[in-house]
């Protein structure tokens, strides 16, 4: 097998990819590892190799998708901890019993890891199945919280369907949705922003990194004109095409809300999280678990 390393900078990792992987033969099996950001050393490899690390071999038919051809470092202990909590501490995390109390350990240092790389607090990441309910929960639960405030939301004209169809839903309850245009590059234009900005503002949700075109949003810079024209909305992100590939901490950038998914990390299928600052009040979606309150 054919192995390929890609250094991963943050602005030029996915050209980079898209250069190799179009070199690629046809049906030639390539494993691809994607390195941190200034790349592996050779030696940097082979140790991860020997310590279990196994490249994803891929054909050429599945490499033209989307983001399925891109392969990180995989330890099989990534694979065994999974399958530790499916047949060995499988019990219910809010549970009293040492089954609930190991697996809540699973749920915890995931927290704590996640608020590290944020630079936020545990508490405040939330854990769902996956970025549309990260993203429903948010738009649904932050506007329905804080109605009194006003109805008004703005949501860019580019949303993907995980935001723009809960914004929908809410127009159907009496809440009035501006849609945002876009400039050539597909970001948001500012003074459009400004223009549409008013009191009764609730809540404003944009893209980090847009799913079709790749526009980045200046969100340090919508972030602070949210909460200058409109003190009382909430500004929420949808990072799902972004996280982990830019740098993104919520508090210092003005974020309330921040909506991820693992499987664009190449983390398991289902789940995913949001980022609830500890100031902001939203209302849950799903009653009766308990399981993380």
């Amino acid at each position: 097998m054919d192995i390929r390393l890609i250094p991963y900078e943050l602005a030029k990792g996915m050209q980079e990819t898209k250069e190799i992987l179009a070199d690629i033969q046809p049906g030639q099996s390539v494993g691809i590892f994607i390195g941190p950001e200034g790349g592996f050393e050779e030696k940097e490899v082979e140790t991860a190799i020997s310590e279990g690390a196994k490249p994803i071999t891929l054909g050429k038919r599945i490499l033209r998708t989307e983001t399925a051809g891109l392969a990180i470092l995989c330890y099989d202990s990534v694979k065994d901890i999974v399958v530790k909590t499916m047949t060995e501490d499988f019990g219910n995390p809010s549970a009293m019993h040492l089954k609930g109390v190991d697996a809540e350990k699973y749920v915890k240092e995931a927290a704590k890891t996640i608020a590290g790389i944020l630079k936020v607090q545990e508490k405040e990441i939330l854990f769902t199945s996956g970025g549309t309910e990260s993203d429903n929960l948010a738009l649904i639960g932050g506007a329905l919280a804080n109605k009194r405030n006003g109805n008004h939301i703005i949501i860019t004209s580019v949303e993907h369907a995980a935001v723009s169809q809960p914004a929908s839903f809410l127009q159907e309850q009496g809440f009035e949705i501006t849609y945002l245009p876009v400039d050539h590059e597909g970001k948001v234009k500012m003074n459009a922003l400004e223009a549409v900005l008013r009191p009764d503002t609730i809540m404003v949700s944009t893209m980090l990194v847009n799913n079709e075109v790749g526009a980045v949003m200046p969100v340090e810079e919508i972030a602070n004109m949210v909460h200058e024209k409109s003190p009382k909305a909430l500004y929420h992100v949808d990072a799902i095409q972004g996280f982990g590939k830019y740098r993104i901490y919520p508090k210092k950038m003005g974020i309330d809300l921040l909506a991820v998914s693992g499987r664009k990390i190449h983390g398991p299928k289902g789940i995913g999280f949001l980022y609830i600052n500890e100031k902001v009040k939203i209302i849950p979606q799903i009653l009766g678990g308990g399981q993380q309150s």
